[in-house]
Formats: C-alpha cells, structure tokens, sequence
C-alpha cells in the first residue's frame, strides 16, 4: 500500500469516527432524550384525555314541577351519558335513554349541574316528566380533563406489550424507553421499567384535573419519564 492510500484510508476512518461521535455522541444523545420528552408528553396525554361538558340548570319554583323530570339538551352527543350533581354536590339518580332525554330525580333541588361524558354509565333506568317550563339551561362550558379509565387502560398497555405501544402507538425511536406515574390523593398508578444506572432519565411533572373513575373531579400529578 503507497503512502497515498494509507493517508486516504487514515482520513476516511477519522471521518467515519467523527461523523459516528456527532451522530452519537452522549451529547446528541441527550438531546433526542429531551426531544423524545415533549414528544412522549403530548402523546401520553393525547391518549388519557377526555372532554366533559358541564351544563348548569335552573328549575322554575313558580311551577309545580315533579321531583321526576326529563331534560332535552340537544347538543350532548349521542355516545355520551350523563352525571348530576345538585348545588351540594350530591349525586343524584339519573339515566340517559336511548333517544338522548336525561332523566333525574332531583330530589327537591332547584339548581342541578349536569356533566356529559363518554366514561360515564347510562346510570338506572328512571322516567321523568317532559315540560319546557320546569327548567331552564342557564350556562353551558367544556373542559379539557384527564380520565382515570383511560390511564389504567394505558397502563395495561404499557405492561400487556410495551414494545407494541412504543413502538407502534407512540412511534418512539428503538433507543428511547419512557414511563409514567398517575399520583391523586385516591390511588397511584405506576407504568416503570428498569432503568439502567448508567443512563440518564428526563422527566417532567404535569398538573392537571382528573376525572375518577367514580365521576368526581380532583387534582392530579402525572409524571413522564425517558431515558
């Protein structure tokens, strides 16, 4: 070999080092840790989020109105069911038929806070009186919140095949593992792989509304990790 090829084969293998070290280096490394972060974050709470739409109503006390009544509110979609609460936060019996009319026994209450959600049951069947003039829709809001369901869904995911989730669902590099923890002040669910010593982890704590499994609102931490 000349002296010529030897130079080029050195020049070529440097080349070769330093594009592997740019490409892999612990530096770039960690930034497609951190990338992978806000990536996996959006992700995980684009699968555990839900909207609930939250209506308030009025019932006219100039009217005899039955403790049994039917509320027509058109715009809850057909999939949704409904939860209802009075101004004490008591839950009260109600059942969403079939034709999309909510029915409640109010139980002598005169303001009901009704929530529609997709992770709410159709509740026991009850039939109520159907009259305009008993009630009256006096605010109507939607909310962003987190389901409890749909993170213990998540974690049976994470657990029945986490290569599947990962990769296929979350679409995350083959280098890259992540894991989650769901904290309220009702339960803990914890989604965790062993993570080996010498790596580092990233990991960033979001505070958001919770809807519980048993249909309350509360506060909770959800903890998103990577390495």
């Amino acid at each position: 070999m000349s002296h010529i090829e030897i130079i080029l084969a050195f020049v070529i293998f440097v080349s070769f080092i330093s594009f592997a070290f740019y490409f892999f280096g612990p530096a770039n490394i960690s930034r497609l840790i951190e990338t992978s972060l806000d990536y996996t974050s959006r992700e995980i709470l684009k699968n555990v989020t839900t909207y609930l739409e939250i209506y308030t109503v009025n019932i006219n006390t100039q009217k005899n109105v039955p403790d049994r009544i039917t509320i027509d509110i058109k715009d809850i979609p057909s999939y949704k069911n409904v939860r209802i609460e009075n101004y004490s936060q008591f839950v009260l019996p109600s059942y969403r038929s079939s034709d999309g009319l909510i029915h409640v026994d109010r139980k002598g209450s005169n303001f009901l806070i009704i929530e529609a959600s997709e992770e709410f049951d159709a509740g026991e069947i009850l039939n109520g009186v159907l009259h305009l003039e008993y009630y009256e829709i006096s605010s109507k809001n939607k909310r962003k919140v987190i389901s409890e369901k749909k993170v213990l869904k998540l974690n049976e995911s994470y657990y029945k095949d986490y290569l599947l989730l990962k990769q296929k669902i979350f679409n995350l590099p083959g280098r890259v593992n992540f894991g989650f923890d769901f904290i309220s002040s009702n339960s803990q669910i914890e989604a965790q792989r062993k993570i080996p010593a010498d790596l580092d982890v990233f990991a960033r704590k979001e505070r958001a509304e919770i809807l519980s499994k048993d249909g309350s609102l509360n506060f909770a931490d959800l903890i998103i990790r990577v390495w």
